[in-house]
């Protein structure tokens, strides 16, 4: 071998050992931090949510008085014909005009204040609708994180079991070559390692496309090589049924919805005010004219002007104010019976849940026992099969009720974490 190729594969190898090292190490707290920052669902509502505050900001100034300025100003020929005895005498001469007007008005109803409140409710109605949408993200990340972790767990059993249905399948392979295993013996082995290899292709697949799905909640590269570093926690939580049945009303969706009643409840407020009470307007003009600059001839064609209307046609029941105004009315007795509907599912979701949490602890730790047993038959089945008491077909077995009570276990252990991660956004609770 040369020394350009062994410096190359030099190289190579150095490199290999510090690949990892560019991994991107990912605690839960991590990859929740990054998916509050960088989630594009969430960083199109925080548009909306910076445009409805400064709406909110800046619908007082509907109230200010309104400011006119304009002038005009414009030149032409004149001709005057004075009469000197019999004689006609024309004289043309340059004549300058200035038009100038400046005004201010005002136009008030109680509506344009209460129109006011209701831009800032809906300010404040979309900052809980954001708040829910950052929890609902949080706690998807989280349960993804784990499904991962689980994933990864499995995965590695089954690596486990691939390289020793593989040891199996070699063994095997080499006795059938002189003659003290049959061909069925041989086929078996084989077809069971090539089912491990199988059953580890899947998994990596599954485990991979759950990292970019991860990765792209985050708001990062789906291609990020992701370490996840936390393992799932199991241990038991006390819950307090009564305790979580008193904080419905600290549910994200029951906050949303009173947000979403009140400003109902300030539009309807808003337009009745708009149809019902008189409008006050006044306004000051000043218009100075001035013909034939240099020879003094100004006037003034401004003035003040104050009313107050009322608009008869907004009153009926068919305008399209009322209208508007019914349609608020409606929408908030609606809203009212939505949150009473609301708090009779949080109460059901909440039990349920609890229920579910309990029978997944109980799983648990039945299956730990389980997956005791297994591997002692497994391991047992393993030694007997070496010394050839044992078949193919029955280490085949031991291995699979190995895998599943291992399965079961992860599996009991996720559902666990899950349901745990669902109370604490039914209820907005930490938990664990």
């Amino acid at each position: 071998m040369t020394g350009k190729k062994k410096c190359f594969l030099l190289i190579v190898a150095v490199l290999c050992l510090i690949c990892p090292v560019w991994a991107m190490e990912l605690s839960v707290d991590d990859a929740v931090s990054l998916a509050v920052k960088n989630n594009l669902s969430l960083k199109s509502s925080s548009v909306e949510l910076e445009a409805a505050r400064l709406r909110a900001e800046n619908q007082w100034m509907e109230m200010l008085p309104k400011f006119g300025l304009g002038a005009t100003f414009e030149s032409g020929n004149e001709t005057v014909v004075e009469v000197d005895g019999k004689t006609k005498i024309k004289t043309e001469f340059k004549s300058f005009d200035f038009t100038g007007e400046f005004g201010v008005s005002l136009t008030f109803n109680p509506g344009l204040v209460a129109s006011v409140g209701a831009v800032k409710q809906e300010y404040e109605t979309g900052k809980v609708s954001f708040g829910q949408a950052q929890e609902k993200i949080k706690a998807e990340v989280r349960k993804l994180y784990y499904s991962i972790v689980f994933q990864e767990e499995y995965l590695e059993m089954l690596r486990g079991t691939a390289l020793s249905q593989k040891n199996v399948y070699e063994d095997v392979r080499n006795k059938y070559n002189v003659g003290s295993m049959s061909l069925s013996d041989l086929m078996e082995s084989e077809v069971a390692y090539k089912n491990s290899q199988y059953a580890v292709r899947q998994a990596e697949t599954e485990a991979g496309n759950a990292k970019r799905n991860l990765a792209n909640l985050m708001g990062i590269n789906v291609d990020e090589e992701l370490v996840l570093t936390d393992k799932m926690k199991t241990d038991a939580v006390d819950i307090s049924l009564d305790q979580l049945l008193g904080s419905i009303s600290n549910r994200h969706d029951i906050k949303l919805n009173i947000a979403q009643t009140e400003l109902a409840g300030k539009r309807r407020t808003a337009e009745n005010l708009k149809i019902f009470v008189p409008t006050f307007s006044a306004s000051q003009n000043f218009g100075p004219v001035v013909n034939r600059i240099g020879e003094n001839r100004y006037n003034d064609l401004g003035g003040f002007k104050a009313s107050v209307y009322w608009n008869i046609g907004d009153m009926l029941p068919s305008s399209e104010n009322r209208r508007r105004a019914t349609a608020f009315k409606d929408a908030y007795n609606k809203l009212l019976v939505e949150r009473e509907k609301l708090i009779r599912d949080a109460e059901a979701e909440i039990r349920n849940l609890v229920h579910v949490i309990d029978n997944c602890r109980f799983e648990m730790e039945n299956s730990v026992e389980t997956l005791r047993l297994a591997e002692d038959y497994s391991n047992l089945v393993s030694a007997e099969h070496r010394r050839g008491s044992k078949t193919n077909v029955e280490l085949n077995y031991a291995t699979t009720q190995r895998n599943q009570a291992k399965k079961d276990n992860l599996n009991s252990k996720y559902r666990y974490v899950s349901s745990l991660i669902d109370l604490e956004y039914a209820t907005s609770q930490s938990l664990f």
